[in-house]
């Protein structure tokens, strides 16, 4: 299974899963109003600096920086 998925998506599964999981915190910090701490447990991280670390690590910014950077209102 893991060779057809990388053959097809170019990727693991747990590569997809990641960079899935990074996407849909990204659209919940910039498109809700939902609390950091929120979005943590939204996505299944039970501490919000678990979260705070997995989502500075694969974009570059902490949650809150990501949020004001990129929220239009």
């Amino acid at each position: 299974l893991q060779d057809r998925f990388n053959k097809e998506l170019g990727c693991s599964p747990a590569e997809e899963i990641h960079r899935c999981r990074v996407e849909r915190i990204a659209r919940l910090l910039v498109d809700t109003n939902l609390t950091i701490g929120g979005i943590a447990a939204a996505c299944g991280f039970e501490v919000d600096a678990h979260f705070a670390r997995f989502f500075s690590r694969s974009t570059g910014m902490t949650p809150l920086a990501y949020r004001k950077k990129l929220r239009i209102s």
